[in-house]
């Protein structure tokens, strides 16, 4: 379970069953997303931002509580825990080794990503001149 600092909104997993959302400190609950080996879940203080993670499977990233979920990195990897800075912006995800994601960048043309040599990025465009990271690799930061 994750919850938002406040103790209103609430995800919890079922391991080999859905995600579910609560924004009521729990009184009701909403499945969320499809039937998988749910490891871990994490949330921002708001709990807007939110982070699941899935057995041999992928990362999957909310960004309006939990309404929908996209997918992250390659499937067929061991997820086993994940954990969320106060913003939900920066992520760490393990399945072994640690791996660690910055969800956006500053807005406007002060925001910026710099990586190492070789490394790539997939962004997928969401509106409102806003882009959130799909998959990436290598070392890439932002502000």
């Amino acid at each position: 379970m994750a919850s938002s600092s406040d103790g209103t909104n609430l995800l919890a997993a079922v391991n080999t069953g859905q995600l579910y959302t609560s924004t009521d400190s729990g009184v009701t609950w909403t499945a969320r997303e499809s039937v998988r080996s749910w490891t871990s879940v994490a949330s921002s203080a708001d709990g807007s931002r939110l982070i699941a993670a899935a057995a041999f499977d992928r990362l999957y990233i909310s960004t309006n509580s939990g309404v929908t979920w996209v997918p992250r990195e390659e499937p067929s990897a061991s997820w086993n825990a994940v954990a969320s800075s106060a913003d939900g912006l920066r992520l760490v995800g393990s399945r072994g080794d640690l791996y660690t994601s910055v969800l956006a960048t500053t807005d406007g043309t002060a925001g910026y990503l710099f990586g190492t040599q070789f490394a790539s990025i997939e962004l997928q465009y969401i509106g409102n001149g806003k882009f959130i990271v799909l998959s990436y690799s290598g070392t890439i930061t932002g502000n």
